[in-house]
């Protein structure tokens, strides 16, 4: 199993607005400085926008926001806006596999998951941001372009 490069996009656009500190920031300072091409950002500012962890802005000058409150947001919340909720079993979809009741195999599929998403859920977009601000990433075009009223 392998998320989507949109994950790491999203994350990416996540740090970069955390450290944008509440400014407004235009799609193509957030491509430039991430390194992600403007066609794919724009589907992903969408999904993150339909997730309601960014808010766009329209108008010559527009932009993109946090909307979510950053200390509580996760990089499981970032998967799961972009790639849908996690699962790494479908026991029990369209309908229960006559077996989950009693199934190891079943058993071992939910531990899986659960430990997964313990640990995406464990790395907190906030210090994700603070690491990639003390890295040097993604700081070429982060220079505020206005604050939200």
């Amino acid at each position: 199993m392998q998320f989507t490069r949109a994950s790491d996009y999203a994350a990416r656009v996540l740090s970069y607005l955390v450290n944008a500190n509440g400014s407004v920031s235009q799609a193509r300072s957030i491509a430039v400085a991430t390194a992600i091409p403007e066609t794919f950002l724009a589907k992903i500012l969408g999904q993150l926008s339909r997730a309601g962890l960014v808010r766009a802005y329209r108008g010559a000058r527009g932009g993109f926001s946090l909307a979510a409150d950053p200390d509580s947001l996760t990089l499981l919340d970032v998967v799961e806006a972009v790639e849908g909720p996690l699962r790494l079993n479908l026991c029990d979809t369209p309908a229960p596999c006559a077996y989950a009741a009693n199934c190891p195999i079943e058993r071992a599929w939910r531990q899986a998951e659960t430990s997964l998403r313990d640990s995406l859920r464990s790395h907190k977009i906030t210090a994700l941001a603070a690491q990639s601000r003390g890295a040097g990433l993604f700081m070429r075009a982060l220079a505020p372009e206005r604050r939200v009223p």
